[in-house]
């Protein structure tokens, strides 16, 4: 912490100098080349950082840690939670019942244990069966015989609804998260941890939620060369140079935030990308980018240009795009030989 005080104090000299020098230079007659609005904007910007400058050395004084929250975790952060409830939510998250495990259903694990160990640093042990309260059982009835055997009413969830209850299981307390599909379960472990992040009690649990929406999508302004059109928070998220070889983890918490959200889409491209977004070499990309996304529920689109094909004549588009362009329209990709990949 010395050393940072160390740096922001001749910092914070510096600023204030170079705040008197320009507050007089500006202030001069001598200087009528600058416009009532320059002056504004340069006063402001050396008032906040003169104001920042010196908030940081507030809270170095007051022996703030320097690392502080950035955001990037948005509210899947999972920091403990209030002393008085770590137990209670500890007895009711003592073991885990899955049953047959998909690629949809490891990723409902893996974030319920990750919640579960940043909010109360704990696991729950991983058993066949309930054989003691506070289990949790996850899953579809086709996943998993026990939650099957409950004969739970899911019929009004639909495919990517869930319910969650609190039942008894061979005579013992147990919270079942259950869908008809694999990302009904996933949404619903989702809204479980989020139960216990704003602090609600879990005992008695007679939850069910349908998505009143088929198309939760995502659009994205995004341009292959990472300008993001009317874009105000750095370059895109789609690093197509080191696609399809190399995977930011970033894609994989892009996937997770959408997912705790119920967020079933994402388009990738502008409207008015590139026509290469449609050659066979960047729809791999594409692809690579759906194969990460495809366990979380988020189905891949792209934005295809009404003149794409006109644009991309000297270009390798897909055999699907040119014949869809004879029809005068772009049909839906799932239904393209060759582009199912980004759909299924």
């Amino acid at each position: 912490m010395w050393r940072l005080q160390l740096l922001i104090s001749p910092l914070r000299a510096s600023i204030a100098a170079l705040y008197d020098a320009i507050m007089t230079a500006v202030s001069s007659e001598c200087n009528p080349c600058l416009r009532f609005n320059e002056i504004s904007l340069i006063r402001g910007f050396l008032c906040r950082a003169t104001f920042f400058s010196g908030l940081a050395g507030l809270l170095l004084a007051v022996g703030v840690p320097a690392s502080a929250e950035d955001g990037y975790r948005l509210w899947l952060r999972y920091e403990p939670v209030e002393a008085s409830l770590i137990e209670p939510y500890r007895h009711a998250a003592t073991q885990l019942v899955m049953g047959q495990e998909t690629a949809t259903l490891k990723a409902a694990r893996v974030e319920l244990l990750r919640g579960l160990d940043g909010l109360l640093n704990a696991a729950p042990r991983e058993v066949a069966r309930p054989t003691q309260d506070g289990a949790i059982m996850v899953g579809t009835p086709r996943s998993s015989a026990v939650i099957a055997a409950l004969h739970l009413d899911l019929r009004t969830a639909g495919d990517e609804g869930y319910v969650i209850r609190s039942v008894k299981v061979d005579g013992h307390s147990t919270t079942v998260i259950a869908g008809n599909r694999d990302a009904g379960v996933l949404y619903g472990v989702f809204h479980w941890l989020r139960l216990l992040q704003t602090h609600q009690p879990v005992d008695e649990l007679n939850v069910l939620s349908t998505p009143h929406l088929q198309h939760r999508v995502l659009d994205h302004w995004d341009n292959l060369d990472g300008f993001v059109e009317r874009g105000y928070a750095g370059a895109s998220l789609w690093d197509w140079q080191k696609l399809p070889d190399y995977l930011d983890p970033r894609y994989t918490d892009y996937a997770r935030a959408c997912a705790s959200l119920g967020i079933n889409g994402t388009v990738l491209t502008n409207v008015n990308a590139s026509a290469l977004s449609l050659t066979p070499e960047y729809l791999r990309k594409a692809a690579a980018l759906a194969d990460v996304f495809r366990p979380y529920g988020l189905r891949v689109y792209l934005s295809a240009r009404m003149v794409a094909c006109k644009d991309g004549r000297d270009l390798s588009l897909h055999p699907g795009f040119r014949r869809l362009s004879r029809q005068g329209e772009f049909r839906r990709t799932a239904r393209t030989p060759g582009l199912r990949a980004l759909a299924r």
